[in-house]
C-alpha cells in the first residue's frame, strides 16, 4: 500500500502537526521494507520533527531487543541514502541521552560511538550518566556508561552527581545495587 501511495503524493516529506514525515512514522512503526521504499520514492533522511529530532530518534525508539535485526536493517537502508545517525537531537540530547533514558544496554551499545561524547550535557544540564542514574533498575548500565569514559564527577544543574542520583534510585535500591563505582 505504501509503494502505491508513495507514487501518488506529490510530496513524500509532507509532515503531520507535530512535524513528523511519512519516513519518520515508518522508521518508529514499520518494517524496513517500508523504509526502504519511502528512500526510493525521495523521502529526506535528514528531515526533522517541530521539536527538532531528526529520524534517529525514531530510529532509536523503535529498537526492539528481542528483534535487533530489524533495527539493523533500517539503520542500513538510511546510511545508504546518506543519514547521519549521529545528530544532536531535540533538547541537547544525544544517542547516549535517548539510549540512557529508554534504558536500554542492547541499545546503548548499539549507538556506542568514537563521536559521541559520553559527558555531553543536554540542555537540562544532564548527561547519559545521570539519566541512566535516575532510570535504571541495575547497575549495566551505569557500569557500561563509566567503561565509556563518563566521569562521576560531573553535576546537573542542581549539584547532583550521578551516584546522588542513583541513591534516590529506588529500583537501585530494591535490588541491592552496590553504588560504590560511581564514587
Amino acid at each position: 500500500m505504501v509503494g502505491i501511495l508513495a507514487g501518488e503524493v506529490s510530496d513524500v516529506d509532507a509532515a503531520n502537526a507535530a512535524g513528523q514525515t511519512a519516513l519518520m512514522r515508518a522508521v518508529h512503526g514499520n518494517n524496513p521494507a517500508v523504509v526502504s521504499l519511502l528512500i526510493e520514492a525521495g523521502a529526506d533522511v535528514a528531515a526533522r520533527d517541530e521539536k527538532g529530532n531528526s529520524i534517529s530518534f525514531y530510529l532509536l525508539a523503535s529498537f526492539d531487543a528481542s528483534h535487533p535485526e530489524v533495527y539493523d536493517q533500517k539503520l542500513a537502508a538510511l546510511q545508504q541514502a546518506g543519514f547521519n545517525l549521529y545528530e544532536t537531537q531535540a533538547g541537547g540530547n544525544t544517542l547516549y541521552h535517548l539510549a540512557a533514558d529508554a534504558n536500554s544496554l542492547p541499545l546503548l551499545e548499539k549507538v556506542a560511538h568514537e563521536s559521541l561524547d559520553v559527558n555531553a550535557r543536554n540542555e537540562e544540564g544532564m548527561t547519559a550518566l545521570h539519566i541512566a542514574a535516575m532510570k535504571a533498575s541495575d547497575d549495566a548500565l551505569l557500569r557500561y556508561l563509566v567503561g565509556l569514559g563518563a566521569n562521576t564527577a560531573i553535576q546537573t544543574d542542581f549539584e547532583e552527581t550521578a551516584l546522588d542520583l542513583a541513591r534516590e534510585n529506588e529500583r537501585l535500591d530494591q535490588n541491592g545495587v552496590t553504588l560504590n563505582f560511581l564514587n
